[in-house]
């Protein structure tokens, strides 16, 4: 369970900071090529993951990320972690949101853009904070095929290990075996111990996380 908390918090502070720099680079400032990398940034979140697994896999392992959770924190920190399109898209909209006559006084009274940023931007994108952090972390918390890929063994997260041991005890207790009941009880306690922690997250956060969703318009979702 560390070692998922681990995986799965560290690559969401990263996506999380990344972001939201990205986002209010495209909300607040004008500069050429500007709908060419918002354009680019859209088509990361509709090619399916599938299709470029094995190129970054590729490129991981001649750099020497492959293996450890480099080969998550890097992207992430690059604003290419799991579905960070979606969390670039909430941040512009709150970052658009800002109203310009505030950025003007900010600047009359000598504020530059580092300080319109993380005195007014930041504070303005609380929720939308909040909300990518979270999502980022449950995406990055259930996903187990990157996982697979990426990290291999060297790391142990609870879902995965968690599938292993259905398929283990599956192999040696088939269902027609007296072992079935004992595999379902152990199996369920097992995916109590997996959801609990986001459930625990979820409870203190439930307030943040509903109002976020509803200040970025995504109740769709």
């Amino acid at each position: 369970m560390l070692q998922t908390a681990y995986i799965s918090v560290l690559p969401s502070i990263f996506q999380t900071v990344a972001c939201g720099v990205t986002a209010y680079g495209l909300a607040r400032f004008r500069f050429p090529g500007k709908k060419i990398i918002f354009t680019l940034i859209i088509l990361t979140f509709i090619v399916p993951p599938q299709l470029t697994m094995m190129p970054q896999l590729i490129i991981f392992t001649k750099l020497g990320f492959a293996g450890n959770v480099l080969s998550f924190m890097i992207p992430a920190a690059l604003g290419q972690g799991i579905k960070s399109a979606v969390f670039i898209l909430i941040f512009y909209q709150f970052f658009r949101g800002i109203p310009d006559s505030v950025v003007e006084a900010a600047k009359i009274d000598g504020a530059n853009s580092f300080q319109i940023f993380t005195r007014i931007g930041i504070p303005a994108a609380m929720p939308a904070i909040l909300l990518s952090f979270l999502l980022s972390v449950v995406w990055y918390y259930n996903e187990t095929v990157l996982s697979t890929v990426y990290l291999g063994t060297s790391v142990k997260m609870l879902p995965l290990e968690l599938e292993k041991f259905q398929a283990t005890y599956s192999e040696l207790f088939p269902p027609e075996t007296t072992g079935k009941s004992v595999n379902e009880a152990i199996y369920m306690a097992g995916t109590l111990l997996n959801v609990l922690p986001l459930l625990v997250m979820y409870f203190f956060t439930q307030k943040y996380f509903v109002d976020g969703i509803d200040k970025a318009g995504i109740t769709g979702e």
